[in-house]
């Protein structure tokens, strides 16, 4: 029973999450931008959360239902996590409208064909790893001295920058 609440509740922590963190939200998000664009160690941590977040789910599809035919294919495209360049890759990839769209699309018909929740929820990690991760114009522009000043002196301006695809 204290797995099946495991299991609902991890689906359910990120809305919880936005809702605790819904007042200061902004901030909260400038400084996480910043992070993300300045560091590859911050980078790779969140590359490797994401990976514990489909692991740690992967446990608890396995111990409810019993079935580890299901979670064989989403398990070798989660390794993927493992190498900085493929994840790296896979997120400016999936940063491109067309592929975004065409990805949520084949990951929301994926829930509702049997056997499949799993690799549709890796899928929906991995979108929401894409959206979250910042795009090649904003680590460019901060690669220089003088555009990373500018960025960081306005927040609205480096959010816009950070989101811009």
């Amino acid at each position: 029973m204290i797995l099946k609440i495991l299991y609902l509740g991890n689906l359910l922590s990120l809305a919880i999450l936005l809702l605790v963190r819904a007042n200061k939200w902004k901030t909260f998000l400038f400084g996480f931008c910043l992070r993300m664009t300045l560091s590859d160690k911050f980078r790779k941590c969140y590359r490797l959360i994401l990976l514990s977040i489909i692991m740690m789910q992967h446990l608890y599809h396995l111990s409810i239902f019993q079935n580890h035919y299901d979670l064989v294919i989403s398990t070798v495209l989660s390794l993927g996590f493992l190498s900085s360049s493929k994840a790296d890759r896979l997120f400016s990839f999936l940063q491109r409208k067309r592929y975004f769209i065409a990805f949520a699309t084949i990951t929301g018909i994926l829930i509702f064909v049997p056997h499949c929740l799993m690799m549709a929820y890796v899928f929906d990690v991995i979108l929401f790893g894409a959206v979250f991760y910042p795009s090649k114009q904003i680590l460019q522009s901060c690669s220089e001295g003088k555009e990373r000043k500018n960025l960081i002196k306005n927040p609205e301006l480096f959010i816009d920058t950070y989101f811009y695809w």
